[in-house]
């Protein structure tokens, strides 16, 4: 597999000596293939769960229920303290 990949790069998969260095570094081949190929396997096998809601038909729901109303409209009635002054001098 690794020559297979070595071949499909044009550059070495894989070095164990390469970890041993003070400052490790992954070879380009090994970070453009798996690095790349394992989330997009995970992506592809979780996908379906992940659409399968997008494709269920959903009823409507009104966001504008009786508790929400009841809620809203004394907030939307009450004064808001200082909303109307300017502070620190005068409007440009």
């Amino acid at each position: 597999m690794p020559a297979l990949l070595e071949e499909f790069c044009g550059s070495i998969f894989w070095n164990a000596s390469l970890l041993d260095t003070p400052q490790p570094d992954l070879p380009p081949c090994f970070e453009q293939t798996v690095l790349v190929w394992i989330p997009l396997g995970f992506l592809w096998l979780l996908a379906p769960w992940q659409l399968l809601p997008l494709c269920k038909p959903r009823t409507k729901k009104s966001s504008l229920t009786k508790i929400y109303l009841t809620k809203q409209v004394p907030r939307a009635t009450a004064p808001q303290p200082g909303g109307n002054e300017v502070r620190g001098g005068e409007c440009p």
